[in-house]
């Protein structure tokens, strides 16, 4: 994030609103009481540090609509590395069962209330109805972030050529569930 920082804002400002943004972080990380150990990880790795940021830039320049911008562009930023590593995976023989492994201990985890509905070989279904992303998003008075999350959901899953991505509404996105669907291009 300093890297990006710097280049976005040079030497000087990018360093301090790094800094800024790292006493947040600590700040919100600290004040997670009742988490998880997964639930931490996941929000330390994936949610606060772009919540801080976000929160960071609204306080500094008071232009909330910029400010999701930038954060955005950071958030986009790590999705372009997974995409490149997701077309580098799917190259692998028996992409979609490396994926639904992968994908079923991911569900396993207490980040997320849901109900699967399919998972075979042909296609992996499921609706969440509450989501860690969304709720930290709400509680920390930012539930336009959630909406970034999904739409790096999309970017990510959209890339591959596999499995087909589908998905009609999201909780961050204002809808009452997210409804995920991951079908196996091969069974078709």
């Amino acid at each position: 994030m300093k890297k990006f920082l710097i280049n976005e804002y040079g030497k000087e400002q990018g360093e301090k609103t790094y800094k800024q943004q790292q006493e947040r972080f600590y700040i919100l990380v600290n004040n997670s009481n009742g988490k998880s150990k997964n639930q931490l990880k996941t929000l330390k790795n994936h949610i606060l540090p772009i919540i801080s940021l976000y929160q960071v830039l609204q306080e500094t320049s008071g232009d909330k609509e910029t400010s999701l911008q930038i954060a955005e562009k950071y958030s986009f930023e790590g999705v372009h590395a997974k995409v490149n590593l997701m077309r580098k995976i799917e190259k692998l023989p028996f992409f979609y069962e490396i994926f639904r492994r992968i994908f079923n201990k991911e569900l396993k985890a207490d980040n997320w209330e849901l109900t699967v509905e399919q998972n075979n070989t042909e296609a992996m279904v499921f609706i969440i109805k509450k989501c860690l992303w969304h709720s930290t998003c709400v509680e920390h008075t930012c539930p336009e972030i959630c909406n970034m999350f999904c739409k790096s959901d999309n970017m990510c899953y959209d890339s591959m050529k596999k499995i087909t991505f589908r998905r009609t509404q999201t909780l961050g996105m204002g809808g009452e569930c997210c409804d995920f669907k991951f079908i196996n291009n091969k069974t078709k």
